[in-house]
């Protein structure tokens, strides 16, 4: 399942033709709880979010637009969709 929430990061990795799994090992954390992660089912912790911008070579000042706040469903919506 999508989850919108974090389309900066499921952008990215398909700019650079990466699976999550890939992700998943760089970061030395289970494909499954990754996926928890992406789709929003489990919050993330600090230093994972950390670990993810480091191996995507994100600069931490960029981490508000890869782990954004949690926003009302119809919000985030509107954002995505530029309206």
């Amino acid at each position: 399942m999508f989850y919108p929430r974090f389309i900066k990061l499921y952008s990215l990795l398909d700019a650079n033709n990466m699976k999550m799994q890939e992700l998943a090992e760089l970061i030395g954390m289970s494909p499954d709880k990754l996926s928890k992660r992406m789709n929003g089912k489990t919050d993330w912790r600090l230093e994972e979010c950390y670990s993810v911008l480091d191996a995507l070579c994100i600069p931490r000042k960029k981490f508000h637009k890869y782990f954004p706040p949690v926003k009302d469903k119809e919000v985030l919506k509107n954002e995505i969709l530029g309206n």
